[in-house]
């Protein structure tokens, strides 16, 4: 599966607000539903890139 979310909002809020810290940047990866306890899951990957913007 791929999901691909829009953080443009956060990023700029957080840049707007000195508070952003590319090297040090958490992400958190919450279900929408409950996962078993028994069932396994794993995260291949998690990658973050800035588009060139349109003017």
């Amino acid at each position: 599966m791929t999901f691909i979310l829009n953080i443009t909002d956060i990023i700029d809020n957080l840049f707007i607000n000195n508070e952003l810290d590319i090297n040090s940047l958490d992400v958190t990866i919450l279900p929408d539903n409950v996962i078993p306890s028994d069932e396994k899951i794993t995260v291949g990957r998690v990658s973050i890139y800035r588009e060139e913007q349109q003017l």
